[in-house]
């Protein structure tokens, strides 16, 4: 509310200064912060460096262990500026695939590479969510491949009973056992995908105890 005017100068001087005196050290605060987000980013670009000229030494466990090293060091570093993250997180990725890439040069086989790949993009919740989409889109893919089979068949079915309709059915016959071969290799490929079975974290406890009542 208002104040008389022999005090309302001498008020808003103290309240202009203390003001003045927040921004001031809030606008220190988030220099800090540019600054220290800044220097995060030059720490993250030279480990990306690193990780794309490193040696992974001579075997194929040596190689795996540098890998999970580098994935290590990046989980665990600070965050990077939302401007720049997105593109941070892009080269990272580039970096992880040369690396896996170099595995083949220490004798890993597809599946060894595939199971190495999941084995680090279930470290981090970003890669637990391509993982689920990965299955995902398998698992629609399989849906869609079936809904088609047993539409071929019902029309199979039909075509079975009409005269002269062999080279439809076997036309119709191809296509089926084309779709189920897709499936059987589909499948295949879903189970190499592990499951996301990370807990998820449990809902806040609410206190529901009644307080007593007071006049």
């Amino acid at each position: 509310g208002p104040v008389s005017r022999k005090v309302s100068d001498k008020i808003w001087n103290r309240f202009k200064a203390a003001a003045d005196s927040f921004f001031e050290g809030r606008n220190k605060q988030f220099a800090e912060q540019d600054a220290k987000l800044k220097e995060n980013v030059a720490l993250r670009e030279a480990l990306i460096k690193e990780a794309i000229e490193a040696d992974l030494g001579a075997d194929l466990n040596s190689a795996k262990e540098v890998i999970n090293n580098f994935q290590k060091k990046w989980n665990e570093m600070p965050p990077a500026p939302r401007n720049v993250a997105g593109r941070l997180e892009g080269e990272w990725k580039k970096a992880g695939e040369s690396m896996i890439a170099k595995l083949k040069e220490k004798g890993g086989d597809e599946n060894t590479l595939k199971k190495f790949r999941y084995d680090q993009l279930m470290q981090t919740e970003r890669g637990r969510e391509q993982v689920r989409r990965e299955r995902f889109n398998l698992q629609d893919k399989i849906k869609s491949l079936q809904n088609e089979v047993n539409t071929l068949e019902t029309n199979l079915a039909f075509f079975g009973k009409s005269k002269g309709a062999q080279s439809l059915v076997a036309d119709y016959q191809a296509k089926v056992d084309a779709a189920k071969a897709q499936i059987e290799q589909l499948k295949t490929q879903l189970k190499g995908i592990p499951r996301d079975t990370t807990p998820e974290p449990e809902p806040e406890k609410k206190d529901f105890k009644k307080k007593p009542f007071r006049r």
